[in-house]
């Protein structure tokens, strides 16, 4: 049996190709066009859900943020619109009593506090935290260590600063700050660590880079609000677990904080999941909008191949009317004209393929030189198509030659021979 692919088919199919240069690159170009859009598309889209998602890093999954707003209801003696503050017991009663709690950990502000280094003042963040806050924030310890239960337990005046407050505030580097005094409201902190936020783009707490973290007892105490704090973090174990939690937590803490249980105002919670579920949602519908978009422009190059084939059968007709009365077989005509196709498709295919990854590998060197040292917005992350994508835009392109070759393949095996030989 002759092969599908012998030597002489491939070269009756080249010379066939190459008597219309013209026209073949004509009509190969939607397909390269269509590729290389799917590809730049496909990339662009990954580029924005790496940036999404390292934009939203810092944040931890399945994560509930626990503050507080006015009452909205008179309860048990206190009348409405009542401020109230959360204490560091609301957490010892959600840990003991709300068991979907997987981490819960707590946060007291200063917004305005003064930090003052060797002559050098400037207004930053003082934040009071429990050892548990960096768990639930998720941030990266450059050097030294974080606070400890003893740190908290003895009330040390030790603290964590921001990478920002070292390197700009401070002017030293951030191994060099661990060990270092620090005045910090008026009150002198020993630095024992220093942290940077995975993102500082996207974040469910304070700016972590320009910002002081104490144990949670000393700050309290020295900024005479004892027995206070303005916001709670907890991590669930699944993120179906979320829902349940968020109604047990505000239950405990209407009831521990004399607040009427049908109140829906006073005690807010924001559910993290809702911000990753709608991420999720952004990310599927661009997914689906490029492949559209892409699929649409390659249909357009595939039907422009399939056209200009056609014109090639009726110019031809006379030579397949000739190739049939000399023995040639339907199967051998729709052969050559399918690989007709696939040659042109493959071919312009993937170059598509590879100027696509090309050009947008030269994005990613040209926005990683501009980016760098900078993390400001969202922007494109290794903005490449996998290699899974890369074989099925393959598979897209060989399975076009298919399909652009087909009909021209049926219209030739059609020709009758004698009808053939006769036109003109």
């Amino acid at each position: 049996m002759k092969r599908l692919l012998d030597r002489e088919t491939l070269r009756e199919v080249g010379h066939t190709l190459g008597r219309n240069k013209r026209r073949s690159i004509v009509t190969s170009f939607g397909v390269f066009w269509g590729i290389f859009m799917l590809v730049i598309l496909l990339s662009l889209s990954k580029g924005l859900q790496n940036g999404i998602k390292e934009m939203t890093s810092s944040v931890a999954p399945n994560m509930l943020q626990i503050y507080t707003s006015e009452t909205s209801l008179p309860y048990s003696g206190f009348g409405k619109g009542r401020r109230w503050d959360m204490s560091p017991r609301d957490i010892d009663i959600l840990r003991a009593r709300v068991p979907e709690i997987k981490a819960i950990g707590a946060s007291l502000q200063d917004w305005g506090s003064t930090i003052e280094y060797e002559g050098k003042k400037d207004r930053q963040i003082l934040a009071g935290v429990t050892p548990e806050f960096f768990d639930i924030t998720l941030v990266n310890l450059i050097a030294g260590r974080h606070l400890s239960l003893q740190d908290e337990r003895e009330h040390r005046k030790v603290c964590i600063i921001g990478k920002r407050v070292a390197t700009e505030k401070m002017g030293i580097s951030a191994t060099q700050a661990v060990g270092k005094s620090i005045l910090i409201g008026g009150h002198y902190y020993t630095i024992v660590g220093v942290v940077s936020a995975k993102s500082e783009n996207f974040s469910m707490v304070v700016p972590v880079s320009h910002t002081a973290f104490a144990p949670l007892g000393i700050v309290s105490s020295l900024s005479n609000r004892p027995e206070e704090v303005d916001l709670l973090y907890v991590t669930t174990h699944h993120p179906e677990h979320s829902k349940r939690a968020s109604e047990k937590i505000k239950d405990l803490i209407r009831a521990e904080h004399h607040i009427a249980p049908t109140d829906e105002t006073a005690v807010r919670i924001f559910d993290t999941n809702e911000i990753f579920a709608t991420f999720d949602g952004i990310n599927i519908a661009l997914a689906i909008l490029v492949w559209i978009v892409g699929i649409g422009t390659l249909l357009t190059g595939i039907i422009g191949v399939s056209n200009i084939l056609l014109v090639t059968v009726r110019e031809r007709t006379q030579e397949i009317g000739v190739r049939r009365a000399l023995g040639a077989r339907p199967r051998d005509i729709l052969r050559q004209l399918m690989l007709e196709s696939s040659l042109l498709t493959t071919l312009s295919g993937l170059l598509g393929l590879v100027l696509g990854v090309g050009v947008m590998s030269l994005v990613v060197m040209a926005t990683s030189s501009l980016g760098e040292g900078s993390s400001d917005g969202l922007r494109l992350v290794n903005p490449i198509i996998s290699i899974s994508t890369a074989l099925l835009a393959v598979l897209i392109i060989v399975a076009s030659g298919l399909v652009a070759g087909l009909l021209p393949a049926i219209k030739a095996i059609e020709v009758k021979a004698i009808e053939a030989i006769r036109e003109e």
